[in-house]
């Protein structure tokens, strides 16, 4: 079994060596630019870039480390909206990390830290995050209420800002609650709904949690083959993104469905591997939940006193990091390896934790409450889309109306260029008329002057003729006097 171990770890850190050689490369990078920067925007992106570097590679001290330096230089209540929302990045990642080493009391701290500041700058899409954060936390606490909680108010928010990514994660954190409440069905149309818009936006990070739940679902189906399919597309897409904590997750995925295949030494290998990973990035709860499922198979082997070492070491971390969950899967299968040794004291006493770790999970008004958190959202979700068909309607009549006033008043504006034009050719006729009749007047005149003037002619000529000899006169006169 050594062996067996000492080959898959060594396998393991042979596969991640490449990944974790480039990420070396980025974060060496990313510290020259913080020692050489004077600018304060991009310290703080350097900060926030190693802090989230750190986080991916399972450095979780180290991602605290940096966030907690940018959280100390620019803090200060004076910064501008810009800085402020970039601090918020680093709130966040600290939270992770914290949520990552399974200490949860400091992880939601910095989360409403990051929410007030949101709030102030009115950051709707940072709202949404912390509150989607604050859900998968009480998720981890076994406090599934308050976690379908923040996480409806995730998706409202999400919703109303058309975050079609986040609207998908938050489809996939609900399923997860009702997941673990085994309500298959609407779980898995939840799932169904985020993978459809995570393939449609080509989101390979997020797409693998949608391929997890439904594999998930298909486990509680019993349909183990879809369950093994789906788990082995999540895990090549880890794989290709150098998803450590994803990888870890897939092999333990794989792990219990080959417990259900009975098939024991598949389920082993995949567990180790998760275990040895888990161990690498510092993953507590992960370890921890490595080891039950360990120790569980190695009960179904009866390899009872192994299966109890891996137990107990589980539950010491269950009970340091407050993983109610596994306390209860611990101690559960604890007391059934004591029983099996004959050791009734230590069985009855590993019954009962058990007992008070899984009443300390079951909320007897859980169902009620859960059904009236999916009422209220489809409640409000309904109210909103009549509102916006109403203010759709409202503005189509509004548009209606401006529209009739336009064309009322351009009517009115045609009318009143008409009726200019209307005066103004009437006032051009009555001008012309007075014209022709000035014109007739002077003509009449004209015409009246002409007939005196001919007048006074053939008057004259008359005076004329009657004054003067004639020429018949003349010639006459003029033939006597040449004769003489």
């Amino acid at each position: 079994m050594r062996k067996l171990i000492s080959y898959i770890v060594l396998v393991s850190l042979l596969f991640h060596f490449k990944s974790y050689y480039s990420q070396n490369k980025q974060i060496d990078s990313l510290i020259k630019v913080l020692k050489t920067s004077t600018i304060d925007s991009i310290k703080l992106n350097t900060l926030n870039s190693l802090a989230s570097k750190f986080w991916k590679i399972g450095n979780y001290d180290s991602s605290i480390h940096y966030s907690t330096i940018a959280i100390e230089t620019f803090s200060s209540s004076n910064q501008p909206n810009p800085i402020k929302k970039k601090l918020t990045h680093a709130y966040l990642t600290l939270s992770n990390s914290y949520r990552n080493k399974s200490n949860y009391p400091p992880a939601l701290n910095y989360l409403f830290i990051a929410l007030k500041i949101q709030n102030q700058i009115n950051d709707q899409q940072g709202v949404a995050n912390s509150y989607n954060s604050i859900g998968l936390i009480n998720e981890r606490q076994g406090n599934y209420i308050d976690a379908l909680k923040n996480h409806f108010l995730a998706l409202k928010i999400r919703e109303t800002i058309d975050d079609k990514k986040g609207v998908a994660i938050s489809y996939n954190n609900i399923a997860n609650i009702y997941l673990h409440q085994k309500n298959y069905e609407q779980a898995f149309n939840l799932y169904q709904k985020s993978l459809a818009i995570k393939q449609e936006l080509g989101d390979k990070a997020s797409l693998v949690y949608a391929y997890v739940g439904i594999a998930n679902v298909y486990i509680g189906l019993e349909n183990y083959s879809l369950a093994l399919k789906n788990n082995y597309t999540a895990l090549n897409i880890r794989q290709k993104l150098g998803d450590k904590w994803g990888i870890a997750s897939s092999y333990n995925n794989i792990g219990n469905i080959y417990k259900h295949q009975r098939y024991y030494s598949q389920a082993l290998k995949n567990h180790y591997l998760a275990l040895s990973i888990r161990e690498e990035i510092g993953d507590l709860e992960g370890i921890a939940s490595s080891n039950i499922n360990i120790g569980d198979i190695l009960m179904i082997q009866k390899k009872y006193n192994q299966a109890i070492a891996c137990l107990n070491k589980a539950l010491n971390l269950t009970i340091k990091i407050g993983d109610v969950e596994g306390m209860r899967d611990a101690n559960h299968t604890l007391s059934e390896g004591y029983l099996a040794l004959k050791k009734h004291d230590l069985a009855l006493l590993y019954y009962k934790n058990y007992i008070t770790a899984r009443d300390s999970m079951i909320n007897s008004d859980a169902s009620r409450k859960t059904t009236e958190l999916q009422m209220n959202y489809e409640f409000e979700k309904k109210e909103t889309a009549t509102k916006m068909q109403q203010e759709k309607k409202d503005a189509v009549a509004n548009a209606e109306k401006r529209k009739q006033k336009q064309v009322l008043i351009l009517i009115s504006c045609v009318l009143i260029l008409v009726l200019i034009f209307a005066i103004f050719a009437y006032r051009s006729y009555l001008n012309k008329q007075k014209a022709n009749i000035e014109i007739n007047q002077q003509k009449k005149v004209i015409e009246e002057k002409q007939k005196e003037i001919i007048e006074s002619i053939h008057y004259a000529k008359r005076i004329q003729n009657a004054l003067l000899p004639n020429d018949k006169y003349i010639n006459k006169n003029i033939t006597r006097l040449l004769k003489k």
